[in-house]
């Protein structure tokens, strides 16, 4: 695992998660909602999102959080892990609207400068549809992929267990 890729529900865990495989593999985290935003949660324009992001994934390590449909083969093709968090939509909706008041007026640390937590109705719709109109799509597109190591995570539970596997491990 050398370039890892993490998707899922906003909420499921994917930047902690991000972070803890940083740690424990020394591999850098990219979170990409800190590349895409501009202050003000302003979209990055198009054109240079795709070089930013083409920047990103150029390197021999990383761990990307995050989907941004647009980029996402790209990031298929360059990863050789894909980790899926397949959570309830109740656990990811309890954990955003606790995010909101835990870092109200803040900017999370895997968040781009100048963006503080918000919530509003057209997120929360998003996460409260996303098992049902997203997922499918997202995960159909998971299991046409071949040479990859595909992970599916669908509690805490299994994402601790996974964590301590690799804490396990040998190293190298």
């Amino acid at each position: 695992m050398k370039t890892i890729m993490i998707l899922g529900c906003p909420g499921a865990g994917k930047s902690t998660l991000a972070k803890r495989l940083s740690e424990i593999l020394h591999i850098p985290a990219i979170h990409l909602d800190a590349h895409f935003w501009l202050p003000g949660w302003v979209e990055m324009p198009r054109e240079k999102w795709q070089a930013k992001h083409e920047d990103l994934i150029g390197g021999d390590s990383w761990i990307i959080d995050g989907h941004y449909s647009r980029t996402i083969d790209n990031r298929f093709a360059n990863a050789d892990t894909v980790i899926y968090l397949e959570f309830p939509t109740t656990i990811c909706l309890y954990r955003i609207i606790k995010r909101r008041f835990q870092y109200h007026g803040k900017t999370r640390h895997d968040m781009a400068y100048g963006c503080p937590e918000k919530l509003d109705w057209e997120f929360l719709s998003y996460v409260f549809t996303f098992n049902r109109k997203k997922a499918p799509g997202i995960k159909k597109r998971i299991s046409n992929l071949s040479g990859k190591n595909i992970i599916v995570l669908k509690n805490r539970r299994q994402v601790d267990e996974f964590l301590k596997r690799l804490i396990d491990l040998p190293q190298v």
